[in-house]
């Protein structure tokens, strides 16, 4: 599954990009309870967990790649019970401003999980048809208007 997100940090590209790759020091995820996360400084690993609504578990360690734009961080997964790919893109808009843009790839490692994806396909699949008809007889009812 793929996410992208776009957000800004009031701050220059330089120090967005020292602290993206910190993410331990991120004093919003340390408040919040259900995330938790670490980096293990000696191989660079980050460490992610959380728990879903429905009360699983999900952790997954990272690593950076290497990469030869310093305005794009490229990373993926190498432990946990999820495999995702990503990358972080990072624009100055003003002196004191970065626009970053997270683009994630995922797929559930366990099977519990790749059925609540394949169920979040399927419902999503007969609400676009759902939307799709109703759409139609809309079109239908106004050409007797």
């Amino acid at each position: 599954m793929l996410i992208n997100k776009i957000f800004h940090l009031r701050q220059p590209v330089p120090e967005a990009r020292k602290c993206l790759r910190k993410f331990a020091t991120w004093d919003e995820l340390k408040r919040d309870s259900e995330v938790q996360c670490s980096t293990v400084e000696e191989d660079g690993i980050g460490r992610f967990e959380f728990k879903t609504g429905l009360g699983q578990r999900i952790s997954t360690d990272i690593q950076e790649l290497p990469g030869s734009d310093p305005n794009r961080i490229l990373f993926r997964s190498v432990g946990g019970n999820v495999g995702l790919a990503g990358m972080i893109e990072l624009f100055p808009i003003r002196e004191n401003l970065t626009e970053v843009v997270l683009t994630l790839d995922y797929e559930p490692a366990t099977s519990m999980q790749r059925v609540f994806q394949a169920l979040d396909r399927f419902l999503n699949r007969q609400l676009a048809k759902i939307e799709e008809c109703v759409a139609r007889a809309r079109e239908g009812a106004s050409g007797f208007a």
